[in-house]
């Protein structure tokens, strides 16, 4: 009996020792499996509404044709479309004889093979400007007419050079499912929110000629807009400013006709009688209005300093009468909206709307700016 019972408690601590060793092997796969390190990301592991599956990778160019070239004979003018407002060229790549041709130049790109072509494509972004140097995917959407490919500067980039990061990493491959692609394609940028300007004193006014800019639909007063002011009007200052009809708000009407896409007004918020909101502090966002309703022309620099509310009405009687920004007893910021005047309706017309801009610190908690119906 005592052998036996010795021989039970030998074969006890057998077993644990093995369910111990198998617990370890385990919890050492998961953490192997979690930290392989590749340069690969897939929208699978994204959290984004529709996810799709979606890859991309980044890497550094070369500026040979292909790697027999013994001088650089390339550059991105030669097959990529440049778009001058994003300050971004792309090149989509739709069959496999295409795609060995950028594959013999860049071999750093993701690897497809010719029967993926089926329900894929290759897109390839790229940069010049240093400024532009840390661009990561944000997301990659598309709606009935348009594929847009928002870029962010990564959160792990740090503002100074750093030894760890690869700079030269300039251009990013992506392959993209078939059921995406649509005849017109946006390479853009979004801003982080550290990224963008919260000033507090900040004012909006229109562009004039004379000062008009590439980046900025509007002219911002910004802190060294304000520091030009403040230089401008010392005695004999040799600094000029041209004066500006600052406001804290431009608000842009705009209408949409029967022939435009309709609106889901699920994702709005609903103010009543009719009345629809939406927010927007992310370029990708108002790009997609800008393109389906034709809303004010906006850069993607522009959302460093502002964001834009989105009013529309679900009918077309009237136009819509936006009020004056108003401090409540609470301090919060209030700004009424009600029906206008009547419209000379046309048969095309379907609803009308409002683009509201406002300087960012309005989307802040502490300063944040209330819609509300009249």
């Amino acid at each position: 009996m005592r052998k036996l019972l010795e021989k039970f408690n030998k074969n006890k601590i057998i077993i644990g020792i093995i369910v111990i060793c198998i617990i370890v092997i385990i919890i050492g796969m998961i953490f192997f499996i979690q930290n392989i390190n590749t340069n690969v990301t897939s929208s699978d592991n994204q959290e984004i509404e529709n996810t799709v599956n979606y890859q991309y990778k980044l890497f550094k160019p070369t500026f040979k044709t292909s790697k027999d070239s013994i001088y650089d004979d390339y550059d991105f003018t030669q097959d990529m479309i440049y778009q001058e407002k994003e300050n971004i060229y792309y090149k989509k790549i739709d069959n496999y004889n295409d795609y060995l041709i950028v594959k013999n130049r860049w071999n750093d790109i993701l690897d497809m093979e010719e029967q993926d072509f089926q329900d894929n494509f290759m897109l390839i972004s790229a940069i010049e400007n240093t400024s532009m140097l840390g661009l990561t995917v944000d997301k990659i959407e598309n709606d009935d007419t348009h594929l847009y490919v928002s870029l962010i500067k990564d959160e792990k980039f740090p503002a100074k050079e750093d030894d760890s990061i690869n700079y030269e990493e300039t251009c990013i491959s992506y392959i993209i499912p078939r059921t995406m692609d649509r005849e017109n394609i946006i390479v853009t940028r979004n801003l982080r929110n550290d990224e963008k300007d919260y000033d507090t004193q900040m004012q909006i006014a229109e562009s004039k000629e004379e000062i008009q800019s590439r980046s900025y639909s509007f002219q911002y007063r910004d802190k060294s807009y304000r520091q030009f002011e403040e230089e401008s009007s010392k005695p004999n200052s040799t600094i000029k400013v041209i004066p500006q009809d600052w406001k804290d708000m431009i608000c842009k009407d705009f209408y949409i006709t029967q022939d435009m896409a309709d609106i889901d007004f699920d994702n709005w918020k609903s103010l009543g009688n009719g009345f629809y909101a939406l927010t927007i502090t992310q370029y990708s966002e108002y790009l997609k209005l800008m393109n389906n309703y034709k809303v004010k022309d906006l850069t993607w620099w522009d959302f460093k300093n502002i964001y834009a509310i989105i009013i529309v009405r679900n009918n077309s009687d009237n136009t819509i009468d936006i009020g004056n920004i108003e401090e409540s007893e609470n301090g919060k910021a209030i700004l009424e909206i009600g029906p206008g005047g009547y419209l000379d309706v046309s048969e095309n017309l379907k609803y009308v709307g409002t683009a509201i801009f406002l300087p960012n610190y309005r989307s802040l908690e502490e300063n944040y700016l209330e819609i509300k119906l009249k």
